[in-house]
């Protein structure tokens, strides 16, 4: 079977694509997510998917939390508006950089399960990756599922986070105000 490096940003996130990427593909998961903030729900959301690979059983790979990073280049005037295109591109970038490595020649991500992603520029990001480590970026649109995989994490008791993962995006759902 093929094997597959699935950059995974949280537990909820992975049910709908695992279950359609199982049906081809030997999977091994990637949690490399520096934009999570703060720490705790970093931790939250790993623990939640650890337990959650657990019952998948398939290897779970945690990248380093390089938030120093993240932190650093979306500071910048001219970056911050850009931030998702950085957080895109330095997540996509790490997992295909992993995934050529270790001898993958797919990967995709979880993020295509998202409709609060920029999907097309999230695609467009990782299709250039794929050019740059000669692999193969496997594109599912999973949208038009996100309802069932929320019932689906509420079911299995999962912690479910409320914004995206930056503090940015926390502020913009907790502060109410747009930042962009």
């Amino acid at each position: 079977m093929k094997k597959l490096l699935l950059h995974v940003c949280c537990a909820p996130c992975l049910i709908v694509p695992f279950s359609e990427f199982s049906k081809e593909f030997d999977i091994t998961l990637f949690f490399y997510n520096p934009n999570i903030h703060p720490i705790r729900e970093y931790k939250e959301r790993l623990n939640t998917l650890k337990e959650y690979t657990k019952s998948l059983k398939v290897p779970l790979i945690i990248g380093k939390y390089d938030y120093k990073t993240f932190f650093f280049n979306v500071s910048y005037p001219y970056q911050f508006k850009e931030r998702c295109t950085f957080c895109y591109q330095i997540r996509m970038n790490e997992t295909g950089r992993m995934a050529a490595k270790m001898d993958f020649q797919f990967f995709s991500t979880t993020l295509l399960y998202s409709p609060y992603q920029e999907h097309e520029k999230l695609v467009r990001i990782a299709e250039l990756v794929a050019k740059e480590y000669d692999l193969t970026f496997v594109y599912k649109d999973f949208r038009n599922r996100y309802r069932e995989g929320v019932e689906m994490s509420k079911e299995l008791g999962m912690y479910r986070q409320k914004y995206c993962g930056c503090i940015f995006s926390e502020f913009e759902r907790y502060g109410g105000k747009h930042v962009r």
